[in-house]
Order: C-alpha cells, then sequence, then structure tokens
C-alpha cells in the first residue's frame, strides 16, 4: 500500500522549487512539487453529516437549509468542471481520517482541534496517498466562531443562509472549502471564491453573497485539474527581475493575471512558481492582457503556501520587491499554448493599495466591492501614499473595461493612513465578473487591485 499524508488546510500548497509551470495555483504532495493533489477520478463520493440536518447554536438556519447550501455549493463546482459529486447522508460527525469525504458543521471535540481561533470560518482536511492521488477530504465549519476574544482584535461571529448581519454565509463558507477538498489553493484574485478571506455579511452594508458564484478564475483553476480542456488555450512562461534569459533571477511568487481584453474581466491567474515559470489554463481563444504583481494586499503571498508544501510563505515574503508590469496583450488560440517571458523591474513600488470599501459604508477591508449593472458605486482604496496629484503620487484610477468608468477622484481623511474615493459605473451591459482597478503614478508605475470589482449578474424584475 501507498502511505498517506494528511493535510490540514484553510491555506493549503503552491508549487516548486525546480518544477515545471502547472497551471492555476494548485497543492501538491511535497516541497518538490511535482506531484499534484487530485482526485483520481472525476466521480467523487461525498457525505453530508447528519448534523447539517440538525443545526447547532452557531448556525442559525433550518436543517433544510443547510443541507440545501451545501448541495447547491457542491454543484456549483460540478457545473463548472467534470466533475460529478455522489452524495450521501451519513450518521459520522467528525472531519477525521476514517475514508468518508464528509461535510459536517458538527460541534466535537475533533472538529475544535481543527481550528486555533475563531477566525477561520472553516476548513478542509486533504488526505492523500505518495502518487497525489486523494483518497479522502473533509470539511468542518468553525465551532469557535462564536467564542472569539474581542480583546485579541477577533469578532464574535456565527453561520447563517439569509444573510443575517456580522454572520458569514454557509454557503459560500462550504464552496470555498470543497475548493480545496478538490486540491485548488488560494487565489489572489480578491473577488474569486477562492481567495482566501470570507468577509461577514453587512462588510460595506450588504450581504456577502458573491462567493457563492465562481468567478472565471476559479473555473479555469478547476478545469486545469478536472477538464473540460477542449477548445481552450493557455498562457505560459516565466517572470524574471531585469531580464528573461535563463540566468536571470525568478520572480517567485509573481501574480499572473490575464484580462479578457474585449471586456476587461480578469479570466485567470496563476502565481509563478521558485524557478519562476507560470502557466494559466482554460482560456477562451482571444486576446488577453497579461499584468504581473506582488501579491502585497488585499491578497498577500503569506497566505499561500502556508500548509508547508512547495511554495513556503516565507520565501514569497521575502523575495526583492519589484513594480507592477503589463506585459502586454497576448492571443490565445484553441489547443494551443501562447509562450510569453516577462522581465520585471526590482524596485519598490511607489505606491501600494492595501484596503478597499466603499464609500457608502465609509469602511475599509479586503473584500470585493460589489458593482450591479447600469449602477454607480462609490469605492474607497486605502494603502501607502495614495495622495493625489499635483501634490501626491495618484494621478489616475481606471478599469481596464470599455463597459466601466472611473469619476470623481477625491482625497479622503480619516482613515489613518492615506485613502482616495471615486465613483465607478457599470454599464447596464457589463458582463458578469472580476475586474481590476488601475492606478497610474506620477513616478510612471501603474498600480492594479486584481479583480476587486465583482458585477453581478443583471436580476430579472418580476411582478
Amino acid at each position: 500500500m501507498r502511505p498517506t499524508v494528511t493535510l490540514l488546510l484553510l491555506a493549503a500548497l503552491l508549487l516548486a522549487p525546480a518544477a515545471p509551470a502547472r497551471a492555476y495555483t494548485l497543492q501538491y504532495a511535497n516541497a518538490a512539487a511535482i506531484t499534484q493533489v487530485r482526485w483520481p477520478t472525476t466521480t467523487i463520493a461525498v457525505a453530508l453529516s447528519t448534523s447539517l440536518s440538525n443545526p447547532p447554536p452557531y448556525v442559525r438556519a433550518t436543517g433544510e437549509q443547510v443541507v440545501a447550501a451545501a448541495r447547491r455549493a457542491l454543484a456549483s463546482w460540478s457545473a463548472a468542471s467534470n466533475i460529478q459529486f455522489n452524495v450521501t447522508t451519513r450518521p459520522e460527525q467528525d472531519a477525521a481520517a476514517d475514508g468518508i469525504s464528509l461535510i459536517t458543521i458538527a460541534d466535537t471535540p475533533a472538529n475544535h482541534s481543527l481550528f486555533r481561533n475563531g477566525l477561520q470560518p472553516g476548513r478542509a482536511r486533504v488526505t492523500f496517498d505518495s502518487a497525489g492521488n486523494i483518497t479522502e477530504a473533509d470539511l468542518a465549519v468553525n465551532p469557535l466562531v462564536t467564542r472569539a476574544d474581542p480583546s485579541a482584535g477577533e469578532v464574535r461571529s456565527f453561520f447563517s443562509t439569509d444573510g443575517a448581519p456580522d454572520s458569514y454565509d454557509l454557503e459560500s463558507t462550504f464552496a470555498h472549502e470543497i475548493g480545496h477538498m478538490l486540491g485548488l489553493e488560494h487565489s489572489g484574485v480578491a473577488g474569486a471564491t477562492m481567495q482566501p478571506r470570507q468577509g461577514a455579511n453587512g462588510t460595506y452594508n450588504h450581504p456577502n453573497f458573491s462567493a457563492r458564484t465562481l468567478s472565471a478564475d476559479d473555473v479555469a483553476g478547476v478545469r486545469a485539474v478536472y477538464g473540460p480542456h477542449g477548445g481552450l488555450g493557455s498562457i505560459s512562461g516565466r517572470v524574471s527581475y531585469n531580464g528573461t534569459a535563463p540566468t536571470a533571477a525568478p520572480a517567485f511568487g509573481a501574480q499572473v493575471i490575464a484580462e479578457e481584453v474585449t471586456t476587461g474581466r480578469v479570466a485567470a491567474a496563476n502565481v509563478a512558481n521558485s524557478a519562476g515559470y507560470f502557466r494559466i489554463d482554460g482560456l477562451a481563444p482571444g486576446q488577453y492582457r497579461v499584468v504581473v504583481e506582488q501579491l502585497d494586499e488585499p491578497v498577500v503571498g503569506a497566505q499561500l503556501g502556508t500548509g508547508g508544501g512547495g511554495y513556503p510563505a516565507l520565501a514569497i515574503a521575502t523575495q526583492p520587491a519589484f513594480v507592477t508590469t503589463e506585459a502586454g496583450v497576448v492571443t490565445v488560440a484553441a489547443e494551443a499554448t501562447t509562450t510569453l517571458n516577462v522581465s520585471v523591474a526590482g524596485a519598490a513600488a511607489a505606491v501600494n493599495p492595501k484596503f478597499v470599501g466603499t464609500g457608502e459604508s465609509f469602511q475599509l477591508s479586503t473584500v470585493a466591492v460589489t458593482v450591479e449593472p447600469g449602477k454607480t458605486v462609490s469605492v474607497l482604496v486605502g494603502g501607502n501614499n495614495l495622495t493625489l496629484s499635483p501634490d501626491g503620487m495618484v494621478t489616475g484610477v481606471t478599469v481596464n473595461s470599455p463597459y466601466v468608468s472611473v469619476s470623481n477622484l477625491q482625497q479622503v481623511d480619516g482613515f489613518g493612513l492615506t485613502v482616495i474615493s471615486f465613483d465607478v459605473t457599470a454599464g447596464a451591459l457589463t458582463p458578469p465578473g472580476e475586474y481590476s482597478l488601475r492606478l497610474t503614478t506620477s513616478a510612471g508605475q501603474v498600480a492594479y487591485v486584481s479583480g476587486v470589482l465583482t458585477v453581478e449578474p443583471q436580476q430579472a424584475v418580476t411582478d
């Protein structure tokens, strides 16, 4: 028998020393990051614990609502890929190494042991063999969320399915952790379901339901592992400091983002491995604008690869700084890979946008801002050196989309750091998806806040 390795992960594994470029940001079996962790079949047996039908006090929903949320979250990943879930119900309560892939919300000592505090809404526990084949994957929500310590900066919360203020949306928690159960890592795209932070309902004064819906980045990730692949293309290459020759220093941990030129939407992203190589799969034929940036808020490199795998988080954090680089537009063809090598300038960024928010709530966070088609929202961005010209560093804010416009750029006081505000208007025909903010500076640099605007599908009006 092959030995098995058990991982406890919310932040999972990344790529690799000397490993070939791999698509998306995936989990790997060890630090060599050659063996990808994945289910060996696209038909996966998952059991819903009976705890879902009898929710504990920290889950304020009926059993029927909880079960429906779990089934919808599973269905969203299945709809995006070739995966089929064989869903059953079982009496087990613990996310334990028992050969059963279980989704549980039970308040048990075993589930408590998966969490150090009340800050993480959920956790996935994945067991795989030496060949990287997943043999079991469990999901537990955090029983400690109601016991967080306010004196330590923790916020007490609970789970709900109806958008109750200050609660975590249970379906969003399920959707994120199921991604880990399938072998996906965290995403550096702020509006992705697989980005590492879940906002509470009421952030920016509205329910935080957007993580229920998989972003294009999430879809590209699961298809990179399980398909379908037909008719799709790829971008692959190497990111290095001040040169693209094999001897140039690799930009380990650089995030490479592909935006659709026609719409401006973020199509997918990947994080360069320790040799600087990246690969983005699952792209429809067309033209893509490629941007390379460091992970430094609203998603940071330290939140990727913290599970002891091939991408040591500290190694990312200690990489030399480089400025955001617009690498140009590439054409992707079906069943083909476009090569793009990128040289980034090793230098400190003039500005660093760390937080986003809305003027309506006057609140900063790291959660993507939702924009409705045909509507305008006041957006805040806070961080380092975000002062407006002619006396400051920021000269403008735009979105690389013909559908989304930015206006009314102003300086905002009252946060203890430099903050700017502006109005973002999404046209009535704006395609749903994630869009990035692009800041220009008086130093001649650009800074991106990747995928931080989520344009929701337009709602049908009913009588």
